[in-house]
């Protein structure tokens, strides 16, 4: 076990050496490869929706939250996620359906309460 997290440590520390824009193209793959070692792990997950949201893959990044979804069904943050690529897709509707179910499990989460807000103010009704 403790084999397996100081790879998983190893993977992420080499990932975060990418921090140059240009290269934050590599970081999923190291994510990819520390899944492999723990594909339960949602920080993981997370981590890797959110490099691919950087990159501006949001199918990508989508996937990555429902892969999370199946592990927990009340990841709020997760939720919160496909919430905010429904907003970059221009699906504000579908947005704060998201951003709703997101509340309903982190009512005191203030990035939701903003990224919900955002998605009103853009349809016109905040």
């Amino acid at each position: 076990m403790i084999t397996t997290y100081t790879r998983h440590i190893s993977r992420l520390s080499h990932a975060n050496r990418y921090s140059d824009k240009n290269k934050q193209k590599h970081i999923p793959n190291f994510l990819h490869l520390s899944l492999r070692l723990s594909a339960d792990n949602l920080a993981i997950w997370y981590d890797k929706a959110f490099v691919h949201v950087n990159l501006k893959e949001l199918d990508e990044a989508d996937k990555c939250y429902d892969e999370m979804l199946k592990r927990d069904p009340n990841h709020a943050d997760a939720l919160c996620g496909k919430g905010y690529i429904r907003i970059e897709k221009k699906d504000h509707v579908e947005a704060i359906k998201l951003f709703d179910s997101a509340l309903e499990i982190d009512k005191d989460n203030p990035t939701i309460w903003t990224s919900k807000g955002r998605a009103l103010e853009v349809i016109g009704d905040f």
